[in-house]
């Protein structure tokens, strides 16, 4: 069974795998609205970051991957000359009562870190599934990356 709901224009899908549902679910600061140099120099809009996280660390399926690919996809990201996605585990620090910022989750959870999607000017250019901060699959070219390399 799969549910897609729409928050703030974005995706949050629901999918039972196991008998247990699979959840996207806003992980504060939740989206954090940032201007590049390049952005002032050429006169676009602000970049914008959102975060997620699963309410549990099943394995991701292919089934999944491809349906987060497929609805983030279409996604409707605006004019941000960058709009990343990132999705990290649920952990004892990442959850509903995480209160954090930004550089409370920057290099501090990569190891948590298990889909990272980037849109640059409204189109899907990076699309990485993640295992212990090692990128393990591109889900944008649908291969598995071996050797994985590390997400920076």
């Amino acid at each position: 069974m799969l549910s897609i709901f729409i928050l703030s224009g974005t995706a949050c899908i629901k999918k039972k795998v196991n008998n247990a549902p699979v959840k996207l679910l806003p992980l504060s600061p939740f989206t954090y609205t940032f201007t590049t140099p390049t952005a002032k120099k050429d006169g676009t809009t602000s970049s914008k970051n959102e975060y997620f996280f699963l309410n549990n660390n099943q394995e991701t399926d292919r089934f999944l991957i491809a349906e987060l690919h497929k609805k983030f996809k279409i996604l409707d990201t605006g004019n941000y000359p960058n709009h990343s996605i990132y999705i990290y585990n649920k952990t004892e620090t990442l959850n509903q009562n995480f209160k954090g910022n930004r550089d409370q989750l920057k290099g501090l959870h990569d190891d948590d870190l298990r889909v990272y999607i980037r849109y640059k000017m409204g189109k899907m250019d990076l699309f990485y599934l993640l295992k212990d901060g090692k990128v393990v699959y591109d889900g944008l070219h649908q291969i598995k990356i071996d050797p994985p390399f590390e997400f920076d």
